[in-house]
């Protein structure tokens, strides 16, 4: 299990994942299947930033888990800054930020 103070301490929702609270967690491990389908394998990165928009994903945190399971995903978004524009990294986190989404897509917000 892997664990992260980001919805804590940075004060974001957390949109997958699996949460360690008295919840149902049907809903966090459907949302988690749309993003691991949506944006860590799509076709292109276009796909995945479309998809992350309409989640309404303001931010993705890349660690070790990430990078192992999804390299081509992560070389994607490195590599258009314009859709996924780096804000952070060191040796082991990459934070994207998620480029707003054309307003013709509705976002789920």
């Amino acid at each position: 299990t892997h664990w992260s103070y980001i919805g804590a301490f940075a004060e974001r929702r957390m949109i997958a994942g699996l949460p360690l609270a008295m919840t149902p967690l049907r809903p966090y491990e459907d949302a988690s299947a749309v993003l691991y389908s949506g944006v860590f394998t799509a076709a292109s990165a276009d796909d995945a930033h479309v998809v992350a928009g309409v989640l309404g994903i303001d931010y993705l945190f890349i660690g070790r888990v990430e990078r192992r399971a999804y390299p081509q995903a992560v070389g994607a978004m490195s590599r258009t800054p314009d859709l996924f524009p780096m804000v952070f990294k060191n040796e082991a986190v990459t934070i994207f930020r998620v480029a707003p989404v054309d307003a013709s897509v509705p976002a789920n917000r």
